[in-house]
């Protein structure tokens, strides 16, 4: 067994064809490493890139950062083998992941969909149980109107077990931060709208290169969603650039997408495109 993130040591030893320690294999050699995966923040597996083998053995230290179980891969020119499975736990709790709806309505209550507890490379963990008192912060205030939480919570084994009811009251996009002591964890991006009312989302195509007065080589996409963050066809957007032509119609599809062909102005220097839905622009 191993801890995400803590260096273990390993044994590595070359067999023969009769599964024998080959006391003859020795010296330095190039190893490579397959198996065990990245954790959930993108954390890698930590592995030399050669080992001292002597009468046929070498030890030394891997670090592995997902919790999970499975065995270890190790090459070194035309020799292979894999370890038994290596059970890898997660690391002591060091944040919250907060996962909230992708679109709420304002002044509407509705439910974070879950809080739980993660190690510094983002794996679940399950040593944090009990009645906890949380801190929210990020989405606005409304004049005299304010965010309601869900304040007292139960977690068991890393995970809230209590309903979390919300209520915003400001019209944005905002992520909610959940905080207690040196625990917090930020949301993903999640939408408050008006009722009925839908907004624009950039989807690709930014940040391109070209000639002046030529068309780019990749068209600029955007979406409009309605307030479940369904795709929306037969809305109608505005478009303002800086320079160059637009032909296309500026009305979703049924995919609920715009596609445009920008054709880039006679000016050298950054020119800029922007499409408006409801007052939410993308550029």
């Amino acid at each position: 067994t191993a801890a995400a993130g803590v260096p273990f040591t390993l044994t590595v030893n070359a067999l023969d064809s009769q599964g024998n320690i080959n006391a003859s294999y020795s010296g330095t050699k190039i190893l490579s490493f397959s198996g065990p995966g990245n954790s959930p923040s993108s954390g890698t597996p930590v592995y030399p890139a050669t080992a001292e083998f002597t009468n046929g053995s070498a030890t030394f230290q891997v670090t592995l950062v997902k919790a999970e179980t499975i065995g270890l891969h190790v090459l070194s020119g035309s020799m292979a083998g894999t370890s038994l499975p290596i059970t890898v736990s997660a690391s002591v709790t060091t944040g919250f992941k907060v996962t909230a709806p992708f679109a709420v309505v304002v002044n509407v209550s509705f439910a974070i969909t879950s809080i739980e507890t993660i190690d510094q490379y983002g794996n679940n963990t399950s040593d944090y149980s009990g009645t906890k008192t949380l801190v929210y912060s990020g989405p606005g205030v409304n004049g005299s109107l304010s965010p309601s939480y869900t304040t007292t919570v139960d977690f068991t084994n890393g995970a809230a077990t209590t309903v979390l009811v919300t209520n915003l009251v400001y019209v944005q996009s905002t992520n909610i931060t959940v905080t207690r002591g040196s625990l917090s964890g930020t949301s993903n991006i999640v939408h408050v709208i008006s009722p009925e009312e839908f907004y624009l989302e950039y989807v690709s195509g930014n940040n391109q290169t070209g000639m002046v007065g030529t068309q780019l080589s990749l068209p600029l996409v955007v979406a409009v969603r309605n307030q479940n963050g369904l795709l929306v066809a037969g809305k109608t957007i505005q478009v303002t650039q800086s320079g160059g032509s637009i032909s296309q119609t500026l009305t979703t599809s049924a995919d609920g997408l715009v596609s445009l062909q920008w054709t880039l102005g006679p000016t050298a220097g950054i020119q800029t495109l922007t499409a408006s839905l409801i007052g939410i622009s993308s550029a």
